[in-house]
């Protein structure tokens, strides 16, 4: 694949994607939540309000990056990780909320340090695997720094616990090895005790057992799944080929649980049917593909 020239900062078609991703993601929020917000908050703007604010320090946040030269601040990319490290296991030392320690609380504030985590692990993986003295088909060298300070995160990370966003750093560290250049067989090596440990957890220990093995029995009859997953459904299949219209939605009427959140691709497909998620999940794939090339 040929690479880009190193004088070009932007990528048209990813900023094209993105920009109108981030355009839909604002209408649906007020399609799927002006009725809630209305309902809780006495008004319609309230969750597409803050939605909007942080679209737009997004936005603000891009044009300040795009700028950046990456290659002079990666280096700081190494104690940023442990410090990273230190908040994770701070974590501990805070109230816990909902029977797991996640946040860190700073009076109203609130912090989550797995999410600092992940974005710093990505650019430390960047910068570590970009240079070109580190040989990625040597084993020894995959072990050594990474697995102990990946390793770390993700163990502190499922004490919280947290097994999602284990799966998804794990996903993400795998992918950017993968891209980097590592082999397939080290690659499995590497997910075979990640996916013994998740199983450990789930099956032996029990924690989200239920809702896991909720998810596979809707896999296989989605109206035979929790209420959540039935509600989920039959929203989709409420959407047809071409959707119900825009804000023209019927199971966001207190229906379906949190339609512009955990469940804001069901009630989008119901408003913009088959045809409009097509559409929706191939400016995704081009995020996707384009970011990985």
């Amino acid at each position: 694949m040929k690479p880009y020239p190193d004088n070009r900062r932007i990528d048209e078609p990813l900023l094209l994607a993105y920009l109108l991703l981030v355009a839909i993601g604002l209408v649906m929020v007020y399609s799927t939540s002006s009725i809630l917000a209305d309902s809780r908050f006495g008004s319609q703007l309230h969750f597409i309000r803050n939605q909007a604010v942080w679209a737009v320090l997004s936005l603000f946040a891009m044009f300040v990056i795009v700028r950046l030269d990456l290659r002079r601040i990666a280096v700081l990319s190494v104690p940023a990780l442990f410090v990273a490290l230190g908040l994770l296991a701070l974590v501990f030392l805070m109230p816990a909320r909902n029977e797991a320690h996640r946040w860190i609380m700073f009076g109203p504030l609130t912090m989550q340090p797995s999410e600092i985590f992940k974005f710093i692990m990505i650019g430390y993986l960047a910068f570590s695997l970009s240079n070109p003295e580190r040989d990625l088909t040597d084993l020894r060298q995959l072990v050594m720094p990474y697995a102990p300070l990946i390793g770390s995160g993700l163990v502190l990370i499922m004490l919280e616990p947290n097994l999602g966003m284990v799966i998804l750093v794990s996903v993400t560290a795998l992918g950017m090895f993968f891209l980097a250049g590592m082999r397939i067989k080290h690659l499995l090596t590497a997910t075979l005790p990640l996916a013994g440990a998740a199983s450990l957890v789930v099956f032996v220990l029990g924690y989200k057992r239920a809702r896991i093995l909720d998810h596979v029995d809707a896999v296989m009859n989605p109206l035979m799944g929790s209420y959540q997953v039935k509600q989920s459904a039959l929203t989709l299949g409420a959407g047809g080929i071409l959707g119900t219209g825009l804000g023209e939605g019927r199971q966001k009427l207190f229906f379906l649980p949190y339609p512009h959140t955990d469940f804001i691709f069901s009630a989008t497909g119901e408003e913009i049917g088959f045809a409009g998620l097509i559409v929706l999940l191939t400016l995704l794939f081009l995020v996707l593909f384009r970011g990985s090339r």
